[in-house]
């Protein structure tokens, strides 16, 4: 769906250091995903707009469908993050 790097630029540190590693980004994916349903959910209730349950329920949808490939690099970049460290103290970047 969405591809990244093989390795950074500057570090050359790879971004597919094992097998699986961005497939539990699901979780985070799904975090987000949620979020983003309560926050428009509750941001429609809170703001008194009048709309039926179904068309709500469609338009979070179609808006979640459409910020998926974003919700998935995301994802990918959070869950990263979480077990990699990076030295931004590089020779490369001075140059």
């Amino acid at each position: 769906m969405v591809d990244i790097h093989e390795s950074c630029k500057l570090c050359e540190c790879t971004f597919n250091p094992e097998q699986g590693l961005y497939s539990s980004a699901m979780y985070v994916s799904y975090a987000i995903g949620v979020s983003l349903l309560a926050v428009v959910w509750v941001g429609l209730s809170v703001l008194n707009i009048k709309i039926d349950i179904i068309y709500r329920i469609i338009g979070i949808s179609v808006l979640w469908i459409s910020l998926a490939p974003l919700i998935h690099s995301l994802s990918k970049i959070i869950w990263a993050n979480l077990f990699r460290s990076y030295n931004i103290e590089n020779e490369k970047l001075d140059s």
